[in-house]
């Protein structure tokens, strides 16, 4: 079994150098590395001059692209990947020497065979060694909505999808904005398949203040086209009360910040009589994003 290990980049040279590094450590060696590079700024090629001129057991690939934000470069890495089971680790995170290991001993030929499973998920882990979320089952089988919803587990996970379904999927790019959530995608997954859940962390990160974690809610401000396509996402989906609550809040500010009529976007949502109480919070949260973020629209990668 080959794993594609897909990795978007942008102006990160020592971090990507990193990342190279741990992942010429692994004891397994059956997998490829696909690089997109994000359009980094001249004095961040060197590093991946030196991973190309670098021999390795494992396949590498460095394709770079004028910059138009992570899930263009994902749509991008899609199109590369040549392996039965992809995972994205991005370049601030950190390898396990058996990250790859465990991945292809968790999918067996069976789950890869298994046209209702789309994933197998791990938890991330911190730099001390603590789950960023953790998983209270093991070897769980679960919609892949449903469960991370209803288990509160709505923060990064490691994700590891089959190949042939998550090719199917593309993000798709707004001119003027460079950020789409990745949830776009993983909720249109979920609605379908399947995944299983594992209590075992697959790698560790660590959050970066230029990251695309780090206020979030001003890098969405900033794009509110493709935040607008998201809050749609996850206002379309079954949540718990709460996340009701919070998913139709989101949605309802994107709605004013792209001036469209509430009325008409209503029914895109699956809780619309919430979506109307609503309102008037909506409203007044619409109003402290204005006052702090303004109408500028940055880039935002």
């Amino acid at each position: 079994m080959l794993v594609s290990v897909i990795t978007t980049t942008y102006n990160r040279d020592k971090l990507l150098l990193r990342l190279f590094n741990t992942l010429q450590k692994q004891s397994n060696y059956n997998f490829e590395w696909v690089v997109i590079d994000d359009g980094s700024d001249k004095k961040f090629q060197e590093a991946f001059s030196e991973i190309e001129k670098t021999e390795t057991i494992f396949k590498k690939r460095i394709f770079h692209q004028c910059n138009q934000g992570k899930h263009a470069a994902l749509n991008n890495a899609f199109n590369h990947i040549k392996g039965e089971v992809t995972v994205i680790i991005d370049s601030d995170d950190i390898v396990l020497p058996n990250t790859i290991d465990t991945i292809i001993k968790k999918w067996t030929n069976s789950r890869l065979a298994d046209p209702t499973l789309a994933a197998i998920i791990f938890e991330r882990g911190t730099e001390s060694g603590e789950p960023l979320n953790i998983i209270k089952d093991n070897n769980k089988r679960a919609n892949i909505n449903q469960y991370r919803y209803f288990n509160n587990l709505n923060g990064d996970l490691a994700e590891t999808y089959k190949s042939s379904i998550i090719k199917k999927y593309h993000f798709p790019v707004q001119k003027n904005e460079k950020f789409l959530s990745e949830d776009y995608v993983w909720i249109d997954i979920g609605r379908k398949y399947d995944a299983i859940f594992y209590h075992q962390i697959l790698y560790q990160t660590k959050y970066l203040s230029s990251g695309l974690t780090h206020d979030i809610h001003q890098i969405m401000w900033n794009n509110p086209i493709g935040s607008l396509m998201n809050t749609e996402k996850r206002v379309g989906i079954r949540v718990p009360f709460k996340l009701q609550i919070k998913f139709n809040i989101m949605f309802e500010i994107f709605v004013r910040r792209n001036k469209l009529s509430l009325t008409k976007e209503l029914r895109k949502t699956k809780y619309p009589k919430l979506a109307i109480v609503l309102w008037p919070v909506s409203f007044l949260v619409y109003c402290y994003y204005h006052l702090k973020y303004g109408e500028k629209n940055d880039e935002a990668n």
